[in-house]
């Protein structure tokens, strides 16, 4: 959970050196996390549907692309700041867990990275 705050406030200030689009709120076509609600889908194989704490896990990872590797940023804005909310709604319905903390670290990593790659230093917490 202390790295959802630091998160949001790497989110809300990528440099413009970052060559990432800025987009206004509601204009994202990529991170829409408007009204965000999970489906869950049927296990491969059977009739059971998969929990719901592995609909959020699954659609946060599809949402920010982060399916095949790590996280990668198309844009810049209020709808990819969006993604600490959902994260801090996970943690307030399912608490901490592995999945969840991966993310966490991967999209920290990944906005610090940005930064790094402006020239510009970002703290550490």
């Amino acid at each position: 959970m202390a790295h959802l705050p630091y998160l949001r406030i790497l989110l809300q200030n990528l440099p413009d050196e970052t060559s990432l689009p800025l987009v206004a709120q509601s204009r994202s076509t990529i991170y829409n996390f408007t009204n965000f609600l999970p489906e869950q889908r049927e296990i491969e194989g059977t009739e059971e549907l998969e929990s719901f704490s592995k609909s959020y896990i699954r659609e946060i990872r599809a949402i920010m692309r982060m399916d095949s590797g790590d996280a990668e940023f198309l844009e810049r804005g209020p709808d990819l700041v969006c993604v600490v909310d959902v994260l801090e709604q996970y943690l307030q319905l399912f608490s901490s867990d592995e999945d969840i903390e991966n993310i966490m670290d991967e999209l920290v990593a990944c906005a610090k990275g940005y930064y790094v790659d402006a020239g510009i230093s970002v703290s550490v917490i």
